[in-house]
This record gives structure tokens, C-alpha cells and sequence, in this order.
């Protein structure tokens, strides 16, 4: 070992060799990985981890004269081959346990990290290692589509579906009254009183489902979902499927103030259940969402000048607890797993505002769309605008 002193504007360099001198800096490793893995690992399981991580290429492969290499802290305080996390009955790979978790949700990874908990992996010679809950739990990857207004019709008064809340989901209307297609489906529709148009088949990779949603009155509408959690999905410890149900009830209402202004509100409470894997790293309640809209109106949509200004509530959870189970750590050698609750409820609440203008332009229509949202995704302090453009040619 080398040791350089200093003596006024000189030095004067020292070597010295030896063992007497490896053990202080071998000594003070132990420690730092003692301190470092939490006291968990035991005398033994320390030894082994400074002796397989050690430097043994080049000359220090010369075990006569280096034994098992130059000492690597940098690599004995990393983890050492493949790392594993999971439950009792159900681990995966670290790196491929993550649950998308849908922007009703939003970030439950947060609201358990701030509860201190903290979720240990193993690595290949069973040592553990902490990160917090929100590098395994994230908002589903979401990016808003491109907004394109959609042109109003004077003859379309349905509402706006919600397509069983979940992204990639269709609704295909179904047609009732006299004169139109009819079956075992339209018939019982038919028997409903429905205006046509008012019901649609809800249709999407693994999905189906029905709703009623009507420009205004009552709405209703229910979806299975045998793949996603309104368009999250789980992997690793989570398991690798997962399976829900939604079931929605809402109203919406329209009043007239005079020939050109308008005011219309609606609001929708929804139930969902979901079904994680037996044994993975979360179950989750039954849980409670809403969502709600009002709008002013000014003008008649798809014959003049129309306008209209809206502020919403995206859909958002309001009641419901989701359980993790996780590996805490070692103890007395053995993993050790301990289990936390968090609400389902964001932190924020999503309000977004919108203005939209559309009129005849030339040989059709023309429209345009602003939107700016408060806490975006339910994420306090985040914001998000977006502005479209949209034209229609009148070919009739």
C-alpha cells in the first residue's frame, strides 16, 4: 500500500506492504456493508460477499499472492446476478415487476412510499435491496390523443359514451325503433323505450359490454374486461394477468335558458372490481369512481354558429383500498414480508376546461378546440393544454 505525507512545499512518499495494512481497509468494508444492508446480513454472508466480488482479473488473478483479489467495495455494495421481489407464493424478476396502474388511480406507488414502506429485492447470493413502491407501480403509459373536435350533426342528440372507461374500447350503436334491423338484442332494447342510437355494444380486445348513454336522462352501462384494469396491466410479481369489471349509473340533463343559450350537466358513479393473480403483490378493493361534466351553449350545433364552454371531471376514484405484499427484508436470515394498505383515491383531482367553437366555413364546417387541465392525471401541481382544428366539407 502506498501512503503519501506532506512536509512544508515538498512530500515525501511512503510505501509499505502487507497484510497488517489490508486488514484496517478490509475492516472498514465489512462495516460499510454491515451499515449498508441494514444488520441483515450475517458475519458469514458478508465474507462471502467481499470475497466473491473482489478483483480477481489481470495480475490480481495470482491467488499465491493476492488470494481472492483486490477488494471491489463499489461492487460488493451493488447487487450481484439475477434480483428477485415478490410474495410468499409468487416472485418474479425485479426488473419485469411493474403494474400499470390506471390515471383513476394514479399514483398508489407514492401514497405507500410516503407511508415509509419500502420494497426489498434479492439478489443471487441473498442480499437485499430497497426501492420505493413507485418504481414497481406507475400511471399506465398515457399519452392524451391528438385533439381533433369532432363536428357536431343537428340530427345526432346522443351523448358522448363512455366506452366502459377503458382506452381501446369501441362502441358500435345499436338501432331500434320501427323499420330497423331487429333481433333478440334489438327487441329487448326495443322494449326498453330507448330512443335509437341511445344504446351501444361495447367492443374491444378482450372486452365487452353494453351502455346506454343518452344526450339526457338516465345513463347506464356495464363492462368485462377479461386483460386489462381500465387499461393497466401487471407483469413479474404482479402476475401476468388480470381481469375486472366495471359497472357505471349516471344522469345527464339539459335546460334551456332562451332560442340561443343552453345549459347541460351530467355526472356518473361507477363501480369496478379487479382480479390480480392469486398470490401476486397487490389485491385491491372494490372501488368507488366518478366523473362530471357541465357546459354553457350558445347557438344550435350543426346548423350556425354554435360555442360552448365545459368544465369536467375525468373519471377518478373516490373510495377503495389497495393491499401490498412485499418483501421487507431478511430476518433472521430469511426473507421477511410485511403487507400495506394505501387508498385508491388520488391526491389530486383532474379538472379540465374547455372551449369549443365551431360555424360554417366555405362548403362546410369548421371547429375548434382548446383544452387546459388542473392537475392532470389527478397529479397535484401538474398541468396540461392541448388545441385542435377540425373541418368537415359538405358534399350533399
Amino acid at each position: 500500500m502506498d501512503a503519501v505525507g506532506s512536509r512544508g512545499q515538498g512530500y515525501i512518499a511512503h510505501e509499505a506492504r502487507g497484510t497488517s495494512f489490508a486488514a484496517p481497509v478490509v475492516s472498514g468494508a465489512v462495516a460499510l456493508l454491515m451499515e449498508h444492508f441494514r444488520g441483515q446480513l450475517g458475519n458469514v454472508e458478508i465474507v462471502k460477499r467481499v470475497v466473491n466480488t473482489a478483483d480477481n482479473t489481470g495480475h490480481y488473478a495470482q491467488r499465491e499472492i493476492y488470494g481472492a483479489g483486490l477488494l471491489d467495495i463499489e461492487a460488493a455494495l451493488k447487487p450481484v446476478g439475477d434480483i428477485a421481489t415478490g410474495t410468499p407464493s409468487w416472485h418474479g424478476d425485479t426488473a419485469l415487476t411493474l403494474l400499470s396502474l390506471p390515471p383513476a388511480i394514479g399514483g398508489l406507488g407514492q401514497r405507500l412510499a410516503a407511508q415509509g414502506v419500502e420494497v426489498a429485492s434479492l439478489d443471487s447470493l441473498g442480499a437485499p435491496f430497497w426501492s420505493s413502491p413507485a418504481r414497481f407501480m406507475h400511471v399506465a403509459a398515457w399519452t392524451p390523443p391528438r385533439l381533433i373536435p369532432e363536428i357536431g350533426d343537428a340530427a345526432d342528440g346522443s351523448g358522448q359514451p363512455h366506452l366502459g372507461f377503458t382506452p381501446g374500447t369501441v362502441g358500435i350503436p345499436v338501432k331500434t325503433g320501427a323499420g330497423r334491423p331487429r333481433g333478440v338484442v334489438a327487441d329487448w332494447l326495443n322494449g326498453t323505450g330507448a330512443s335509437a342510437g341511445d344504446f351501444r355494444l361495447l367492443k374491444g380486445e378482450d372486452r365487452m359490454g353494453v351502455e346506454q348513454a343518452p344526450g339526457e336522462g338516465f345513463r347506464w352501462g356495464m363492462l368485462q374486461d377479461g386483460s386489462s384494469w381500465l387499461g393497466g396491466y401487471p407483469s413479474g410479481a404482479f402476475g401476468n394477468n388480470v381481469r375486472s369489471a366495471t359497472a357505471w349509473f349516471g344522469r345527464s340533463a339539459r335546460l334551456k335558458l332562451d332560442d340561443r343559450w343552453s345549459v347541460s350537466a351530467s355526472g356518473t358513479v361507477a363501480m369496478a372490481s379487479t382480479d390480480l393473480r392469486p398470490g401476486a403483490m397487490l389485491e385491491v378493493d372494490t372501488h368507488v369512481m366518478s366523473t362530471w361534466e357541465i357546459g354553457v351553449e350558445q347557438g344550435i350545433r350543426g346548423v350556425a354558429r354554435w360555442f360552448r364552454v365545459s368544465l369536467s371531471q375525468p373519471l377518478r376514484a373516490e373510495a377503495g383500498v389497495g393491499t401490498l405484499t412485499y418483501l421487507a427484508g431478511l430476518k433472521d436470515g430469511s426473507p421477511a414480508y410485511e403487507r400495506a394498505a394505501g387508498s385508491l383515491a388520488p391526491d389530486g383531482r383532474e379538472l379540465e376546461i374547455a372551449f369549443t367553437h365551431e360555424r360554417p366555413i366555405g362548403w362546410g364546417r369548421g371547429a375548434v378546440e382548446i383544452e387546459h387541465s388542473f392537475d392532470f392525471l389527478h397529479e397535484p401541481g401538474r398541468t396540461d393544454s392541448r388545441i385542435g382544428l377540425a373541418y368537415r366539407l359538405n358534399l350533399q
